[in-house]
């Protein structure tokens, strides 16, 4: 269980994608769950495993299975409860470097309701960052939207960013931030216990 191999499972396609809230009602995955999904692996879980622990984490949130409102994927709302309320601000590309390493989750936007999640894939130096990720399309205006992006993109390139002085990241321009893989793995190993036994 190393960060390494949390980055090699983000070359993976989630697969099954998808979570069941009971009936024909089937729900595809996010950025969010995907990144999950491959944290699970990293634990050595398998792919339906893997699911199986996402869709507990999305479903305990769902206002439809409440009886509240349509189902709907994971609330953005409580992944930055449990995953990002330690992600650190990125400044501007620059810094961007010396603030993210191999395994990492970045996450875009804000901490309280991220609008998005990638996987530092490589790091080789301060010209090339790789990320990898599910539903780029909004993001990086990569890949299809609501499915697996199968490519790395070097993320130091100023096409991923709106404006790199500031740090205004993506095809949008929303703020940065990292999550050291090491607390990601911590909450993921948290709910482990509780969903997986």
């Amino acid at each position: 269980m190393t960060a390494l191999t949390f980055s090699r499972n983000s070359k993976i396609p989630p697969n099954p994608w998808r979570v069941s809230h009971g009936g024909p009602v089937n729900v595809g995955y996010t950025c969010h769950m995907a990144a999950i999904h491959w944290a699970f692996m990293t634990l050595g879980k398998s792919q339906i495993q893997a699911n199986q622990a996402v869709g507990e984490f999305a479903l305990a949130s769902c206002i439809g299975c409440k009886g509240n409102g349509p189902h709907g994927s994971l609330d953005p709302r409580v992944y930055g409860e449990v995953f990002c309320r330690s992600a650190r601000k990125i400044p501007n590309k620059n810094q961007l470097a010396s603030m993210v390493n191999v395994g990492d989750v970045l996450i875009t936007d804000n901490r309280v309701w991220p609008a998005h999640s990638l996987v530092v894939r490589q790091k080789r130096g301060p010209a090339h960052i790789t990320v990898r990720g599910f539903n780029n399309l909004g993001t990086l205006g990569t890949g299809i939207r609501d499915r697996y992006d199968p490519v790395s993109h070097n993320i130091t390139q100023d096409k991923y960013w709106r404006n790199p002085l500031t740090g205004k990241f993506g095809t949008v321009g929303v703020d940065l931030f990292v999550i050291r893989y090491e607390t990601y793995m911590q909450v993921i190993r948290v709910l482990g216990k509780k969903m997986l036994g």
